[in-house]
């Protein structure tokens, strides 16, 4: 979906190069747009720019809004064969709007949300010039403002596609849909003893592993059992108990520290 301001949004893009000369193409979109009262809102043109003293007639195909709030679809140099459609009731709504034009038989159909609206046919052929598309954008001249609304799925054929093909069409692209803001996750705020321990998993963490190292060191060491539990029976209950706490804190800090650094790990990672 493209959005444009109406001031200076536009879209510039190549040409189809197989659409060039008097051949055969179709033109969808969907549009939503905001009306300007005052100025036609160029939606798209391409081939020749601006027919300047009628040499660009017929080189040039547009699609455009009035500023009676009518759809505008036509080339360069004859009024004859532009086709104006009213829209006025799909103001701020989204319409699908396709036209085509059949080289074989030389006619030009509108199509308002998948219904052929109406057919015209140019005096002599058209000879669309291989320049650009420009989307959005007004041309220079007074009377002409950028178009303001949304535009989506805009599509270019080489082909005339037939009334069932547009009908198909529509009812396929059916009427876009804004992509929907994701809900924010909220984190709830760590609570105080969140901030000040650490997680118990990593307390059982560290405690399995002082527990596996004091392991190692005994063994290494080759220290009986007997001997250990010869001093831990000749200390008092004061002092048995000041050594686990002593153990337990350390241990907490350890924790604690691992925490902060996982922390900031995960936080300097994108």
């Amino acid at each position: 979906m493209y959005n444009f301001n109406g001031t200076n949004g536009y879209i510039e893009a190549p040409q189809p190069e197989s659409i060039k000369g008097d051949v055969s193409f179709t033109v969808s979109l969907w549009m939503k747009y905001h009306s300007n009262s005052k100025d036609r809102q160029w939606i798209l043109r391409m081939g020749e720019d601006i027919d300047v003293n009628g040499s660009a007639k017929y080189k040039g195909f547009h699609l455009l809004i009035t500023e009676n709030k009518l759809t505008q679809f036509g080339f360069w140099g004859d009024l004859d064969i532009q086709s104006k459609i009213d829209i006025s009731s799909y103001e701020g709504h989204w319409v699908f709007i396709a036209t085509v034009y059949n080289q074989n038989n030389r006619t030009f159909w509108t199509y308002i949300n998948g219904i052929n609206k109406n057919s015209n046919s140019p005096p002599k052929e058209i000879n669309l010039a291989l320049k650009k598309t420009i989307i959005a954008q007004r041309i220079e001249t007074s009377g002409e403002a950028y178009f303001k609304g949304s535009l989506d799925d805009i599509r270019i054929y080489n082909c005339a596609l037939s009334d069932p093909e547009i009908s198909q069409l529509y009812k396929e692209t059916s009427t876009p849909t804004p992509t929907p803001t994701p809900t924010p996750t909220v984190t709830p705020p760590p609570s105080s003893w969140d901030k000040i321990f650490p997680k118990p998993l990593t307390i059982i963490g560290v405690l399995l592993f002082s527990t596996l190292l004091a392991l190692i060191i005994r063994s290494i060491y080759n220290i009986p059992w007997s001997v250990i539990k010869e001093i831990w029976d000749h200390m008092t209950t004061a002092q048995s108990g000041i050594i686990i706490a002593a153990i337990f804190f350390f241990e907490t800090l350890i924790a604690k520290g691992i925490d902060l650094f996982i922390a900031l790990i995960n936080k300097k990672t994108p």
